[in-house]
């Protein structure tokens, strides 16, 4: 934990991450808490966004937030749930990243993906050698939008969280 905190403490780094819980690990689900829970406690001292690893932990990771009070924004990367665990997450503030799961048409997100808040869904490549503007095309074709809208509104949300000031992506 203190090589985490003299890590996240350098500029260059956005994020902490990828921290969560996951219930289909060997690991102790309590020890994962426990360890969880520092890290919130780092992502809020040092005001740095969290990348959220989830795996069938939704009311878990609502909870600790809630019990945390946690201001920092949330990332759950990977996400591939239903509508309603969309709206659970999204009423903590908690930020749904999307990846190449877009490509498998009977995954649950494919379904969901038309009722998330735009200002709340990111896209990810995550571990494929797929290239991201694959899944952009996927979420546009899902969502029946324009890539470019697309494209702009993730990128307002990045400078949100960031506070990077820009509003448009670099062409």
């Amino acid at each position: 934990m203190r090589l985490l905190e003299e890590r996240l403490q350098s500029p260059n780094v956005l994020a902490l991450g990828e921290a969560g819980l996951d219930k289909m690990h060997k690991a102790s689900f309590e020890r994962q808490i426990e360890l969880f829970e520092r890290q919130i406690e780092l992502s809020e001292t040092l005001q740095k966004p969290m990348i959220l690893h989830d795996v069938k932990s939704h009311n878990e990771i609502i909870a600790l937030r809630k019990k945390h009070r946690a201001k920092q924004p949330w990332i759950l990367h990977g996400f591939n749930g239903t509508e309603q665990d969309a709206q659970q997450l999204i009423g903590q503030e908690i930020y749904l990243s999307v990846g190449e799961i877009l490509m498998h048409p009977e995954r649950k997100i494919c379904k969901s993906l038309k009722f998330i808040d735009l200002s709340y869904l990111f896209l990810e490549t995550d571990m494929t050698e797929l290239g991201v503007e694959k899944v952009y095309e996927a979420a546009a074709n899902l969502l029946e939008m324009d890539i470019n809208v697309l494209k702009t509104r993730i990128f307002a949300n990045f400078a949100a969280l960031w506070n990077t000031g820009k509003t448009e992506p670099a062409s």
